[in-house]
């Protein structure tokens, strides 16, 4: 039962901060396409980012809930199958939020600003890699003991 709970943990996770990306990346862009000047436009993305890793707090605390209770319950998995869905639908969110990133990217008129988006992207592969890497390590390491 344990790997239901870093499957379900993971998915929770990588599917939240998929859409959290989203909605961000596409509020960036419109604050991007203002007629205001570069330093207005910095002060609304750091505000912006802001929000971000706030509501990326929000919705990494049931996945950390899941992932606590899966250590505190060791089973042995009978079968490492499941882990193929996390690896899937991680797999997926990336291209997703790189596809995301793409079509925004192309969009902006404002060279300067490209660069952090490329950054936000990096940022978001990072956040949304967490949680799928502990599920594979907490799923193999609970099988192998």
């Amino acid at each position: 039962m344990s790997i239901w709970y870093f499957i379900i943990g993971a998915l929770i996770a990588v599917i939240g901060m998929m859409f959290i990306y989203q909605s961000t990346i596409y509020t960036i862009e419109g604050k991007l396409q203002e007629d205001k000047t570069d330093n207005e436009i910095y002060q609304d993305l750091v505000r912006i980012q802001t929000m971000f890793f706030i509501k990326h707090a929000v919705v990494e605390i049931v996945p950390l809930i899941l992932i606590v209770l899966a250590f505190m319950n060791p089973e042995p998995a009978s079968s490492m199958s499941p882990l193929i869905i996390v690896a899937v639908v991680w797999i997926g969110a990336m291209l997703r939020i790189y596809q995301t990133h793409q079509q925004v990217a192309n969009r902006i008129e404002k060279q300067q600003f490209r660069g952090f988006l490329t950054k936000f992207m990096m940022i978001e592969i990072g956040l949304i890699s967490t949680f799928p890497i502990i599920a594979i390590v907490g799923a193999l390491t609970l099988s192998v003991g």
